[in-house]
């Protein structure tokens, strides 16, 4: 008894669809995904902003985060940045936007609602890694 053709291309057809649904997974949502400095077609992209630049336009209307505590506030992207102030666990921030640091890490302008203080963190030390905006 011979097996048909469809039977024999099966596993070829699993083997394609395996391959399609592997091609096509999300790796990284836009705001997790960071792109290296100058990575950005069309986007003048700033390298970092250097330390006691003005600040940013407000491009993110999301409401206010919380961090995760601790957090330097500087006058810069940078570490090498003075520390204005911190934002402690419990503290309302209002996200900015995000740039690149000098260290091509990324870093969110904000302002702490508890304090005043506004400036850059480091987005790794933000309990949801910061802006989802591009500081154009």
């Amino acid at each position: 008894m011979k097996k048909s053709a469809a039977i024999r291309k099966l596993p070829v057809a699993v083997a394609i669809a395996f391959v399609v649904a592997a091609v096509t997974v999300p790796q990284a949502s836009a705001a997790q995904a960071r792109p290296v400095a100058g990575a950005l077609s069309g986007v003048a992209t700033p390298a970092s902003f250097a330390c006691g630049s003005a600040a940013p336009v407000d491009h993110d209307p999301s409401p206010l985060k919380a961090t995760g505590g601790g957090a330097n506030i500087r006058s810069g992207s940078s570490t090498g940045c003075a520390i204005r102030g911190t934002a402690d666990a419990g503290h309302k921030l209002n996200y900015y936007c995000w740039t690149l640091g000098s260290d091509n890490a990324s870093w969110t302008y904000l302002k702490d609602q508890t304090t005043g203080v506004q400036g850059w963190v480091y987005d790794q030390l933000l309990s949801d890694h910061g802006s989802s905006l591009y500081c154009a």
